[in-house]
C-alpha cells in the first residue's frame, strides 16, 4: 500500500499526489525494478459532482489517468454518492474518458444499487459492495460505513490480486505492452462480473464484481505468441422464437441457447461443447452443440447446433441463473466456464415523468384545519423539466399547518411489482434530535377504494414527527410519532414493493405535513413508475344488463373469458365517451353494481365496465 495525501477537488494537489504515483512506477521501470514502486492501481474515493471533465482544468485530471495508463496502472475511481447519471449530468473523475479509469458505483448485499450512488451505461464500469461495509476508524476502533468509498477500494485490491495471480504470459508482456496489458486486465475484470439486473443497461459491465472469476481470467491468460487454445465465454443470444419471441427466456418458456465464443489463445479445431447445470429452475433438454475452428483471436457460435434450455414457470422475475460449458477441442485442449443468464424481464407498465401536467393526479388537504401546497413545478425536478412540489409556486418557503395528500390515478397492480420514484425534501428538523422532524413526508396507499395507510419503502423512512414542540407544548402537526422523510435528503430513488397487492387496484398517495411555526423549501416528487409482471390484457365483460330499481340503477354482467381481478366502472351523460378518472364512479371485484340516486339527477346516462387483471 502506498498512502498519498492528495484527496482534494483542486486540480493543482491532484497533479501533486498523482504526479508521485506516476514518478515511483516510472522509477520502477527505468530502475529494472530496484527503485520506486511497481504501482498496478490507484484508489481515488473523491471528486466533484455535476462537474463536465472537458471543461475547466479537470482535463488535466484526464491527462494524468492516460499518463500513469501509459505505465500500466489503472484508476479505480468512486462515482458520485449522489442518484445521477453520470453520462448526462456529469461527474470528475467518473465522467472522463480516460480508458484507464475503472468507474465503480455501490451495491448492497442485496445485490441492488444503492439508492445514493451514480451510475452511467457510457462511463460507470461496474458495481462493488459499498453498502455498511466494515472500515477502521481513525480512533483505531472499527465500524460500518456506506459509499461508494467503500465500493471502490474492492476494485482497486482486485486489480493488484489480479497482478499477483496472473500467469507468466501476462506477466511477459506486461513488461513489454503495460498500456495495452492495463486495458487487458480491465477488460478480464469486466467481462468476469456477475450480472446482476440492478446494474443492467446503467453500467458497462451490468454487474457486480467477482473477485474469483476476475482472478481465474488472468491466471489463465495466454500471451501474444500461444502454445494453447484458450477459449472463453463472449456472450450469448436466447433465441424463443417458438415462445413469446422477445429474445428473453420467461418462466413456462422453453428457447434455443446460442453462445459465442472467443480465442486468445493457439487454434483451436473442431471444438465442442457440453453445457450443464444445478440451478432449481433451469433444465436441459439438449446440452451439447458445436463451435466449429476458432482461430486465434477469433470468434464462433453454435447456432447451427444450439442448446435448448426450459426455465421453470414459477421462476422469479429477473432471476440469474448459473450455467456452467466445458469446452473440448481436438488439440487436446479442455477447459470449463461458467456464465449467468436472466431469466425472466420485468417492465415498467406505469409510469408518470410529471411532464403531461397532473394527468390524473388529484391533491387536495387530509386532515380539515390543514392546508394543500401541492402543484406541478418548474423549479426543481429529477428529469426535465416538471415535478410535483409541496411547497411555495415561487422560491419561497411551504406554509404552516400543511397536511397534503397528493393521489394518484387508479393503478392495476401486476405480480413481482416495486414503485419507484425520485424525490427531494427540505423540511424543519429538531435542532435537539437529529433523527426528529416537525415537517415530512410518507407515502400511504389505498387498496380496492378502502382507506389510505402508510406504507414502508424498502429502505425504511429516515426520520419520525415530533410527538411534542420545543419547550414541551403540544405538537401541532398532522402525523405525530409516524415514521417519515424530512431533514434534508438530496434527489434519491425510493422503492417500495408493491408485491402484496398483485391482482388489486390501488392509489398512491404522497402525504406532506408540517406543524404551526417555521418551514424550509419543500418536498419534490418526479419520474413516478412501476416495474413488474407484464399486466395481461383481459377480455370485455359479458352480458351487461343495466336494470332500473327505484331511484338506482343496477348493473350486471358475467366475467370475461379468462376472468378478471376487478371491474372498473365509469358513467357519464354522452353515449361516447373516453372513461378516465373524472368519470369513474367506483370499482368493485364482484360482477354487480348498483349506482345509487342517479335517476333523480339525470335524464339520461352511459356506463362502461372495464376488467382489470
Amino acid at each position: 500500500l502506498m498512502y498519498v495525501a492528495a484527496s482534494s477537488t483542486q486540480t493543482s494537489v491532484i497533479s501533486i499526489g498523482y504526479g508521485y504515483v506516476l514518478d515511483m512506477k516510472q522509477l520502477w521501470w527505468s530502475s529494472g525494478g530496484t527503485l520506486g514502486a511497481n504501482v498496478v492501481s490507484t484508489n481515488s474515493s473523491f471528486g466533484v459532482d455535476y462537474a463536465n471533465c472537458a471543461s475547466g482544468s479537470y482535463p488535466v485530471w484526464n491527462d494524468l489517468y492516460n499518463q500513469m495508463g501509459a505505465e500500466g496502472i489503472l484508476s479505480a475511481c468512486a462515482t458520485a454518492n449522489i442518484n445521477l447519471n453520470v453520462d448526462t449530468q456529469g461527474d470528475v473523475p467518473t465522467g472522463c474518458s480516460s480508458p484507464y479509469i475503472v468507474a465503480v458505483t455501490n451495491t448492497t448485499s442485496a445485490d441492488a444499487k444503492n439508492n445514493n450512488a451514480a451510475y452511467g451505461a457510457i462511463n460507470v464500469d461496474l458495481g462493488a459492495p459499498g453498502t455498511s461495509i466494515l472500515s477502521t476508524y481513525p480512533t483505531n476502533t472499527t465500524g460500518t460505513l456506506t459509499g461508494t468509498s467503500m465500493a471502490t477500494p474492492h476494485v482497486s485490491g482486485a486489480v493488484a490480486l489480479m497482478h499477483a495471480a496472473a500467469s507468466a504470459d501476462f506477466h511477459q508482456d506486461y513488461v513489454t505492452y503495460p498500456d495495452s496489458l492495463a486495458l487487458v486486465l480491465k477488460q478480464l475484470l469486466l467481462a468476469n462480473v456477475d450480472l446482476i439486473p440492478a446494474l443492467n443497461g446503467i453500467t458497462v459491465s451490468g454487474g457486480r464484481l467477482n473477485l474469483f472469476n476476475a482472478v481465474t481470467a488472468i491466471h489463465a491468460y495466454v500471451g501474444a505468441n500461444p502454445t494453447a487454445p484458450n477459449l472463453r465465454y463472449d456472450s450469448h443470444v436466447i433465441d424463443d422464437a417458438t415462445g413469446d419471441n422477445d429474445g428473453n427466456l420467461d418462466g413456462g418458456e422453453t428457447a434455443n441457447l446460442i453462445v459465442t465464443l472467443s480465442n486468445l489463445g493457439a487454434n483451436a479445431t473442431g471444438v465442442t461443447g457440453t453445457l450443464s447445470e444445478t440451478d432449481p429452475y433451469l433444465s436441459i433438454s439438449d446440452n451439447s452443440g458445436s463451435f466449429g475452428n476458432i482461430p486465434t483471436s477469433g470468434t464462433a457460435d453454435n447456432n447451427a447446433d444450439p442448446f435448448v434450455i426450459t426455465a421453470a414457470a414459477n421462476t422469479p422475475l429477473e432471476y440469474s441463473a448459473q450455467l456452467s460449458l466445458t469446452l473440448n477441442s481436438l488439440e487436446p485442449y479442455t477447459v470449463t466456464r461458467t456464465f449467468n443468464i436472466i431469466v425472466g424481464q420485468k417492465v415498467i407498465y406505469w409510469t408518470d415523468s410529471l411532464e403531461m401536467g397532473e394527468d390524473g393526479w388529484t391533491h387536495s388537504n387530509v386532515l380539515g384545519g390543514f392546508g394543500d401546497n401541492w402543484h406541478v413545478s418548474t423549479e426543481m425536478y429529477s428529469s426535465p423539466s416538471h415535478s410535483w412540489k409541496c411547497g411555495d409556486t415561487g422560491t419561497g418557503n411551504y406554509a404552516n399547518s400543511l397536511d397534503a395528500g397528493l393521489v394518484s390515478p387508479l393503478i392495476s397492480i401486476t405480480p413481482q411489482s416495486a414503485l419507484s420514484f425520485h424525490h427531494w425534501i427540505e423540511s424543519e428538523q429538531s435542532g435537539t434530535y437529529e433523527d426528529s422532524v416537525y415537517d415530512g413526508a410518507i407515502i400511504e396507499i389505498s387498496v380496492n377504494g378502502g382507506a389510505f395507510a402508510q406504507i414502508t419503502p424498502s429502505t425504511g423512512y429516515t426520520k419520525t414527527f415530533r410527538t411534542v414542540a420545543g419547550g414541551g407544548n403540544p405538537y401541532t402537526g398532522p402525523m405525530p410519532g409516524l415514521r417519515c422523510w424530512g431533514g434534508a435528503i438530496p434527489w434519491t430513488i425510493e422503492e417500495v414493493n408493491l408485491t402484496p397487492y398483485a391482482g388489486q387496484t390501488i392509489q398512491l398517495r404522497f402525504r406532506f405535513g408540517s406543524d404551526a411555526a417555521t418551514s424550509r423549501e419543500g418536498w419534490y416528487v418526479d419520474d413516478i413508475f412501476i416495474k413488474g409482471e407484464p399486466p395481461s390484457v383481459p377480455n370485455a365483460v359479458v352480458d351487461l344488463v343495466i336494470k332500473l330499481v327505484g331511484n338506482d340503477m343496477q348493473l350486471l354482467w358475467n366475467a370475461p373469458v379468462g376472468g378478471a381481478n376487478s371491474y372498473i366502472i365509469y358513467r357519464d351523460i354522452f353515449m361516447e365517451f373516453v372513461p378516465d378518472l373524472g368519470n369513474q364512479i367506483g370499482t368493485t371485484s364482484d360482477t354487480t353494481y348498483t349506482d345509487i340516486g342517479i335517476v333523480p339527477l339525470e335524464p339520461k346516462v352511459f356506463y362502461q365496465i372495464k376488467a382489470v387483471r
